[in-house]
């Protein structure tokens, strides 16, 4: 079988986030189990496209004329950062001309994270748009998101997402919840629907404990926003402090313009204890997870989240919110815990009861965690269920199509 994904992200690029890490582990197996994948997806400089073969077996198409802009690799523009108006269609329109002459393709996967589906629907192989987090949903409210009327960009954004929901044949969610979420909001009974979730692999990573440094240590690795709940974290970890623990948090990964807020915040508070560690390689974060004593993933919502999963596999005590499908993971108090989001006391709340854990306690939920990834979401049981409903996918094509 011949697998094409598709997604503006993929691991390398400065924009690579969560979906990007679930492509590659997911074709590192199909290529392990005979089948062929190309990776379709979009060079950080726009300028330039490219095709390489990994050492993996993968095929990597990175495509030029993206609608979007890397500063740190074209320079800031006002101008440049248009397009992500200007190239909305443009691109697309692109992906399905790429898409469409890649020779012997059987199936194509295509992310819903940037509508970029868009134009696929008409090709002469099945589609399956895969749910991992829609821009239509809100985070805050958990209904649908409501643009004001100078958002021009998510307006179109939305829209074109209603459209792919709508042409929509066939569609994976990573969880149960996403799915109800789509499916409560857009009309999707015309399409052939699998609740598949994320798979996680860490086997292939070399990670070293870096040990402690005798405090007690809170780690956090994802986008520094409010939506993910890093501001509920920081107020919880205040909360601790003022008890008397000695906390020390290391907040992982890329920022923007609520991070510069906090971090004025911190320093005007004179809070050493909080380090901004930046945007953290796997290797690097995988490390992070091993030494702390916890690791806190607080959001607003999560679909499927890869760094509860990767997380939780390596052993670490988790704490996380139950919105979203993270509820579909964690079995609070046996494998890790969960909390109410946006709720700063009850997060300290629970961050109290991971860090005093006894140590038979400790290595106990600990080595839950690693049995509830092995049994429920490793690489091959997913990519097994995957792939047999390609083969679901690609039969009723066939006998549908005209």
């Amino acid at each position: 079988m011949h697998i094409v994904l598709v997604c503006r992200e993929y691991v390398g690029s400065a924009r690579g986030g969560g979906i990007g890490s679930y492509m590659q582990e997911i074709a590192r197996a199909y290529i392990a189990k005979g089948h062929r994948v190309t990776v379709v997806t979009a060079s950080d400089n726009t300028k330039k496209q490219s095709e390489t073969l990994t050492s993996d077996g993968i095929k990597i198409i990175s495509l030029s004329g993206g609608d979007f802009l890397v500063p740190s690799v074209e320079g800031n523009s006002r101008v440049r950062k248009l397009r992500c108006l200007y190239r909305f269609h443009s691109y697309r329109r692109k992906l399905k001309r790429v898409i469409g002459s890649i020779s012997d393709t059987d199936i194509v996967e295509v992310a819903d994270f940037g509508a970029e589906g868009l134009y696929l629907q008409n090709l002469n192989v099945p589609v399956v748009v895969r749910l991992h987090t829609p821009q239509s949903l809100s985070i805050r409210s958990h209904g649908l998101v409501k643009p004001e009327w100078w958002q021009i960009y998510r307006t179109i954004t939305l829209r074109a997402e209603r459209d792919i929901f709508a042409a929509a044949r066939y569609m994976t969610g990573c969880s149960q919840a996403i799915l109800r979420w789509v499916s409560a909001h857009f009309d999707i009974s015309g399409a052939k629907t699998a609740v598949i979730n994320n798979p996680v692999s860490v086997s292939r990573i070399n990670v070293t404990d870096k040990g402690s440094d005798g405090h007690k240590v809170i780690f956090y690795a994802g986008t520094i926003s409010d939506t993910k709940g890093v501001g509920d974290l920081v107020d919880a970890c205040v909360m601790l402090r003022d008890k008397g623990f000695d906390i020390r948090l290391r907040l992982a990964g890329k920022g923007g313009s609520f991070q510069t807020m906090l971090q004025k915040r911190v320093m005007d508070n004179g809070w050493s204890w909080i380090e901004f560690l930046g945007k953290l390689s796997r290797e690097d974060v995988f490390s992070n997870y091993c030494s702390a004593d916890v690791c806190c993933f607080p959001s607003w919502w999560e679909n499927m989240p890869m760094v509860v999963l990767e997380s939780m596999a390596l052993g670490a005590v988790v704490v996380s919110t139950d919105a979203g499908g993270t509820g579909e993971i964690i079995t609070d108090g046996f494998d890790g815990y969960l909390c109410q989001r946006r709720n700063p006391m009850m997060l300290s709340n629970t961050l109290h009861k991971a860090l005093t854990l006894s140590p038979v306690g400790r290595n106990e939920l600990k080595e839950n965690a690693k049995q509830t990834i092995r049994d429920r979401f490793s690489i091959e049981k997913i990519s097994t269920e995957m792939l047999e409903f390609f083969h679901e996918v690609i039969a009723d094509f066939k006998q549908n199509h005209i």
